[in-house]
């Protein structure tokens, strides 16, 4: 939702430009999805330790797929490297007001299927999907609590909200194959 909401929005210029993000296998896909529905010229960086039904569905659907990194950090890294060097335009996986818009939908079709809830669970990794779906069901309802949920070996964000600055933490093996 919060990538095909920004790449919809692209100009024709920048989807001539062509895409690029970093993943661990979910934003990945859907970026590789929408923008080869679209024509649209994608590269996705993945960390080498991602899910290889995930890598291979994003090439299924075009993207060029590049592995860099042990973790998704120096993957990160490397796909900010790539827009500056190759022009590409960006579609972060949570900090953009786009995806974020994108990713709020989810809270519009929770209230239309249970109006009369009172709290909504959302995964936290990013930022973006709870942050989305936070403002879509408060601006209807601010009295709805919205809890965010993360791993326990996957708890930077917890980390950085408990310590109030962004801070690192380390990537440790959780159930899920991809968090973002």
């Amino acid at each position: 939702r919060g990538a095909s909401n920004k790449i919809v929005s692209l100009s024709d210029e920048e989807r001539e430009r062509g895409v690029v993000t970093v993943s661990s296998g979910n934003h990945g896909l859907a970026v590789s999805y929408v923008a080869g529905s679209l024509g649209i010229p994608a590269t996705v960086v993945v960390p080498e330790w991602v899910d290889t039904s995930k890598l291979e569905a994003i090439k299924r659907h075009g993207a060029n797929a590049i592995l860099h990194g042990n973790t998704y950090d120096e993957a990160e890294e490397h796909s900010f490297e790539l827009e500056q060097e190759e022009g590409l335009v960006y579609v972060h996986p949570f900090d953009d007001p786009y995806v974020v818009a994108g990713q709020g939908t989810i809270g519009l079709e929770l209230l239309d299927q249970l109006p009369s809830m009172d709290t909504v669970v959302v995964p936290l990794s990013g930022g973006g999907l709870i942050g989305g779906t936070a403002y879509a069901v408060k601006s209807v309802d601010p009295n709805i609590r919205v809890v965010g949920v993360s791993a326990e070996n996957a708890r930077v964000m917890y980390e950085s909200l408990r310590l109030g600055k962004p801070t690192a933490f380390a990537e440790d093996p959780t159930l899920a194959s991809a968090l973002s």
